[in-house]
């Protein structure tokens, strides 16, 4: 049976695995080959650790107050709410 090698992350609520060269980093770089857009026109909302890989596929990086990734990436924007930074976003 072939061996895989994880990431793992973990709060007192959740586990959460993944397997290592695969996340959400990749998955965000995925699409934006396939819809054909660069990280300049790609916002990323984030909340922990298991967020950090995707942090660095956009130029707009948004992170949730009081979360394990506050004042942990640079140039980073803090927010309360995604919602309504997303309605903010679109009304441009």
């Amino acid at each position: 049976m072939p061996q895989c090698t994880y990431e793992i992350y973990k709060t007192r609520e959740w586990t959460e695995w993944i397997k290592v060269g695969a996340g959400k980093g990749k998955a965000i770089r995925f699409i934006q080959n396939k819809i054909g857009i660069g990280i300049a026109e790609t916002a990323v909302f984030g909340d922990g650790f298991n967020d950090t890989g995707m942090m660095r596929s956009g130029s707009k990086k948004y992170i949730m107050k009081n979360s394990q990734l506050e004042n942990k990436v640079p140039g980073s924007i803090i927010i309360d709410d995604i919602q309504n930074e997303l309605i903010k976003i679109q009304r441009g």
